[in-house]
């Protein structure tokens, strides 16, 4: 909506592409990009506190108590 001032603007195509040819996909290195995901999303969980103890137990279910209480 152009002239709504309460309109938040965010690169985030810009930061995703950017991210992708620094990790491996700009070289044609598919591999390298997937281990860079798989890295940032366990870093990802282990902040949150979301990792799986072990694979008899169903995840940590997302409530809205939980994010409240990100601290982020």
């Amino acid at each position: 909506m152009p002239g709504d001032s309460s309109c938040l603007n965010l690169p985030i195509l810009q930061a995703i592409s950017e991210s992708r040819n620094a990790h491996g996909l700009r070289l044609q290195d598919p591999a390298r990009y997937n281990t860079y995901c798989a890295k940032r999303i366990l870093s990802l969980k282990k902040t949150l506190k979301f990792i799986q103890k072990n694979k008899k137990s169903p995840p940590k279910p997302v409530t809205a108590d939980l994010v409240a209480q990100d601290a982020r």
